[in-house]
């Protein structure tokens, strides 16, 4: 049976009504700490959930294997469509890593996370001797840019995928983000 959680945020700031429900096998809820950023999801029991610096969001890290990461991040103010954002993520964060492979093709796909159509795309890089995967999506949901970046070594992405993102992209969900 889901219940509520009420998140304050300060004095001055709205109250956040957080539903949970039992998280899946071997997850947690990144409810109440996510929730201020706009949205609430389940990472795997055992990975460390830290606020990104500089940026709204959180990163999720596999503590046994730091190459395994998740990152959602909010950005406010959108200065394009979700493709355009798209690019702008990767040019800004993955093209000057060694070994960068740009997307093929570079926009087009999408997919339905938290009720959204999110654009998508993958990209690979090498991380010393290793040739990292990254999935990146973006969306643009009531005026604020969301961006979610699932890593893992390229060799052990798809079964990464299963065990772990697929589950956090299936329990993504948009929240109210509290106004002053």
């Amino acid at each position: 049976m889901p219940t509520t959680t009420t998140a304050v945020m300060s004095a001055t700031a709205t109250p956040l009504v957080v539903p949970t429900t039992v998280p899946e096998a071997g997850f947690t809820w990144c409810g109440s700490d996510c929730a201020p950023d706009g949205f609430i999801d389940q990472f795997p029991v055992g990975w460390q959930a830290s606020a990104l610096s500089g940026v709204t969001g959180f990163q999720f890290v596999n503590l046994q294997q730091p190459d395994q990461v998740a990152v959602f991040k909010r950005l406010d103010n959108p200065t394009g469509t979700a493709d355009q954002l798209l690019a702008t993520e990767i040019q800004a964060v993955y093209a000057s890593k060694p070994g960068y492979e740009a997307p093929q093709p570079p926009t087009g796909q999408t997919a339905t996370i938290g009720g959204e159509t999110w654009s998508t795309t993958a990209i690979a890089y090498m991380n010393n001797q290793t040739k990292e995967h990254v999935t990146i999506c973006a969306t643009v949901h009531q005026g604020k840019t969301f961006v979610l970046e699932f890593q893992a070594p390229d060799a052990q992405f798809a079964q990464v995928s299963t065990a772990y993102y697929n589950i956090m992209i299936g329990k993504f969900q948009f929240t109210q983000t509290g106004t002053p």
